[in-house]
């Protein structure tokens, strides 16, 4: 029973020998800092680091929010949240679940904020370098069910967490007797 205790005793002072060896964390350490809503972001700084400031963080990889708008040639708004901050929309795609015919349906991006205001002033759309609509294309014989549209946001697409991204379809087009229905991807990335 002595060597027993003799030996815990021995191993408790050889582990906070090793804890006194290993230095602290620096307020100025970057560390994972895994989140409960499943995302990860980089940590900096902030309480329980030695020499603490100001926490900084940015999220780590890019998110994928989905929408899915049941008609395009109705006109309507959509949403989705985002579920990160400090991040920016890079990639917009969608695909056509039905025919539209003669027009094209005109869909337009905005950020707006908790109180459902709009984060950027005048017309808040998120732009690519031109006017920020995304053109769903009317395919001249009516059968472009599974068409894809990609559009690049270039202005305007900073967002942060619990931020909306709303999508507005202009309902220009007419559908081809059934409901052409489409689904959005957005990409999110930190900035």
């Amino acid at each position: 029973m002595r060597k027993i205790m003799n030996l815990f005793y021995v191993g408790a002072i050889l582990s906070i020998f090793a804890l006194a060896l290993v230095p602290a964390a620096k307020a100025d350490s970057w560390v994972i800092d895994p989140q409960s809503d499943g995302t990860v972001n980089w940590k900096r700084g902030g309480v329980g680091l030695p020499g603490s400031r100001t926490e900084v963080t940015y999220p780590v990889g890019s998110v994928y929010l989905s929408a899915h708008i049941t008609n395009v040639s109705q006109a309507a708004t959509f949403g989705v949240v985002s579920p990160i901050t400090h991040a920016k929309v890079s990639f917009i795609q969608s695909v056509l679940l039905g025919p539209i015919t003669d027009a094209d349906a005109t869909l337009t991006f905005h950020v707006v904020d908790t109180d459902g205001a709009l984060v950027y002033s005048g017309t808040g759309a998120i732009t690519n370098g031109g006017d920020g609509d995304m053109t769903l294309t009317n395919v001249v014989d009516g059968d472009e069910t599974g068409d894809v549209d990609t559009f690049t946001p270039t202005g305007n697409n900073n967002i942060d967490k619990n931020q909306a991204i709303l999508i507005h379809t202009d309902g220009g087009s007419s559908e081809d007797g059934i409901p052409a229905g489409a689904t959005i991807m957005i990409t999110v990335v930190p900035r």
